[in-house]
């Protein structure tokens, strides 16, 4: 088996062979529009077998997504896998032709756990880039009405200064309604993505946003994901941290993970216990039993993902009094 290792930036990207020997070629590639023929001739005449081996790319986003698109269409099995994956254990030097190495050497002594990348639909993929373009401009908005609320504060008042910002928060504000009608009418042309996002939007404390990130993170619906995955990667679920006599920290969520969803995820669990509801029932005897209402809303957001991703398994919208297999839920 061989695998190849790509190193990517804006404008190339360095190629190594590795495989039980070791790196046995390398070479950079200029991105211009017939690198993919010369990429290919390239491995041919080192063996690589586009349909059994592995080209595997760190993942970089954009920069990454130029060479996934068309290694895809060519054939190539394709791994996207992240930089803290393949750095971990490896020497400390960086170079690009040493981090094409590494990739290349990761891939070939995980390959059992490597898995082939697959574009996303078009449709999810206008989904994404507009979520992104919302956060941008709710984290300038954010930022813009901080600077506001200071300035009005301030004994000396420049209501210039302050008109260009209003007009600059209302315009972006016009911008972010604007996008959210957009993705709305994306998701409204396509039966899955609509099915898709009422089922997340049935279970209580879940709202429209939220429902749009879930379709963003399992790829339009078609990617299944756990309960308690999607917690930790949320940054929700406890983690122990317990060895022999001496490390006894106990279990801690790590408090940190995508932060707009976090935040959309937070204000669902408080509108969730402030309504009546089991969830409110549950938050009023957790914290009358004496634990902390913030713990207590960690729990309850984690009860909120396990029911979406529970929802979203069976295809059906959320039940409050659903019985299945003689059981109550």
């Amino acid at each position: 088996m061989r695998v190849v290792g790509l190193d990517v930036s804006s404008d190339a990207f360095h190629a190594c062979v590795y495989n039980a020997q070791g790196v046995v070629a390398s070479r950079r590639f200029e991105l211009h529009p017939h690198w993919q023929q010369e990429f290919a001739q390239w491995c041919a005449r080192r063996g690589v077998q586009p349909q059994s081996d592995w080209v595997v790319v760190e993942n970089t986003g954009v920069y990454s997504a130029q060479v996934c698109y068309p290694l895809h269409q060519a054939g190539f099995r394709v791994a996207l896998v992240n930089a803290w994956q393949v750095r971990q254990g490896f020497r400390w030097s960086k170079t690009d032709v040493l981090d094409a190495a590494r990739l290349a050497e990761y891939g070939y002594r995980f390959a059992d756990t490597l898995r082939v990348w697959q574009p996303r639909a078009e449709r999810v993929e206008q989904v994404h880039q507009r979520l992104v373009e919302r956060l941008h401009y709710l984290s300038v908005v954010q930022q813009l009405e901080g600077v506001l609320c200071s300035l009005r504060l301030h004994p000396v008042r420049s209501e210039g200064v302050l008109a260009r910002l209003e007009a600059s928060v209302s315009s972006l504000r016009s911008q972010i309604a604007l996008v959210e009608e957009e993705i709305r009418g994306l998701i409204a042309e396509e039966d899955r993505l609509r099915e898709g996002c009422a089922i997340v939007r049935s279970v209580p404390g879940c709202g429209e946003v939220l429902s749009w990130w879930m379709l963003d993170l399992t790829d339009g619906f078609v990617r299944s994901v756990d309960g308690r995955t999607l917690s930790s990667y949320f940054g929700h679920a406890p983690h122990a941290r317990l060895s022999g006599r001496r490390v006894r920290g106990g279990s801690h969520s790590r408090g940190y993970g995508p932060e707009e969803v976090r935040r959309v995820l937070h204000m669902g669990s408080l509108a969730a216990v402030r309504v009546r509801g089991e969830l409110r029932e549950y938050y009023r005897r957790k914290v009358g039993e004496g634990k902390r209402g913030l713990v207590v809303l960690n729990a309850v957001k984690n009860k909120m993902l396990r029911r979406v991703c529970a929802c979203l398994r069976d295809w059906r919208r959320y039940e409050r009094e659903y019985v299945g297999g003689g059981v109550a839920a």
